[in-house]
């Protein structure tokens, strides 16, 4: 298979990017990894990449699912910051899998392997 495609960029539009940065920074732990132009551009991995744009019209119709390792860190920051978040649940081949939301509604669905 040859890939055409090399990398995926998903966007969220957010109304308040101020705002809506320094939840992600929570999120990542760090801020964002490029500013280009109003878009703020976080790293998941080498080929793909989150990223904001104040667009409130837009706004919270966003929703991607990202593979993470520590999601219990990762939640332990998110809850000290907001409580809206569905329970962990963990399904039969091990995963644990967590929806969580930013400040517009955008949906982020966490997904942590088993570990080995």
């Amino acid at each position: 298979m040859t890939a055409e495609m090399t990398a995926l960029f998903t966007v969220f539009s957010v109304t308040d990017q101020k705002a809506s940065s320094s939840w992600y920074e929570v999120l990542f732990n760090r801020p964002a990894d490029q500013v280009i132009g109003d878009e703020l551009m976080w790293m998941i991995s080498e080929s793909a990449w989150l990223v904001s744009r104040q667009e409130p019209g837009r706004a919270g119709g966003g929703e991607v699912t990202m593979e993470v390792r520590g999601l219990d860190r990762i939640l332990t920051r998110v809850d000290a910051v907001q409580s809206d978040r569905d329970p962990v649940e963990t399904y039969s081949n091990g995963v644990r899998h967590v929806v969580i939301r930013d400040p517009d509604g955008n949906r982020i669905a966490l997904a942590a392997p088993p570990e080995a």
